[in-house]
């Protein structure tokens, strides 16, 4: 299974674009969009070499795409009961923020493997602290709020997807066909009053040829 792109804007929108070198909230070099250059505050690494001169947004997405994968395949590896679109995508994004090892060892990981959808929310929110000593961080609490509200987010079936495009097809025309009937029916009326006003006229012209 792959990241879906409503999972990659969640990355991407509590990661945010930073276009230079940059230590994150625990001290690491990043750049663009949560990118880790190397662990450990910027220093003049050679890692950093490439960066000197900024990252552009689309090289940031680029380099987010490339950097997600390997966090695709430990939630295929370590979780091993069926996900949805929406659940992989929130455990990737959980992934990609507290790393591999902390999924591997975590208690989310082994209740989720054991079954206990409902409680992987209130394991989701046991991470958000970081720092030493320990913290808790806004920015992280808000994170852990959004995977919990997209772990459970239904997915809808692609079945009932079409279902619903169907149906919403369907009203559209029939608002349409009021729309024309409407439009007739105001036409007629128009058309109406200038037969009244033709007949009218007529009369008059009698009418004035008599009194001659």
């Amino acid at each position: 299974m792959r990241i879906s792109d409503a999972g990659l804007n969640l990355i991407a929108e509590f990661e945010g674009y930073v276009e230079h070198l940059y230590n994150d909230p625990v001290g690491h070099c990043t750049i663009g969009i949560g990118h880790l250059v190397h662990h450990g505050t910027c220093n003049g690494a050679v890692s950093e070499s490439q960066f000197v001169h900024g990252i552009s947004y689309s090289n940031a997405v680029h380099l987010l795409q490339r950097d997600v994968v390997r966090y695709e395949h430990a939630v295929t590896q370590l979780i091993t009961v069926p996900l949805n679109q929406n659940m992989f995508d929130a455990l990737v994004s959980f992934t990609f923020n507290v790393g591999i090892r902390a999924l591997e060892g975590s208690t989310l990981r082994n209740v989720l493997n054991m079954g206990l959808y409902e409680q992987v929310p209130t394991e989701l929110a046991r991470w958000n602290k970081a720092g030493v000593p320990l913290v808790v961080l806004p920015g992280l609490t808000r994170r852990r709020q959004a995977e919990a509200d997209l772990w459970n987010t239904p997915v809808v079936p692609i079945e009932r997807r079409h279902d619903l495009l169907t149906r919403e097809y369907d009203i559209l025309k029939e608002e349409i066909r009021i729309e024309r009937d409407r439009t007739n029916f105001l036409a007629l009326i128009v058309k109406g009053h200038q037969a009244a006003i033709d007949f009218i006229a007529k009369i008059v012209v009698v009418l004035d040829r008599r009194t001659k």
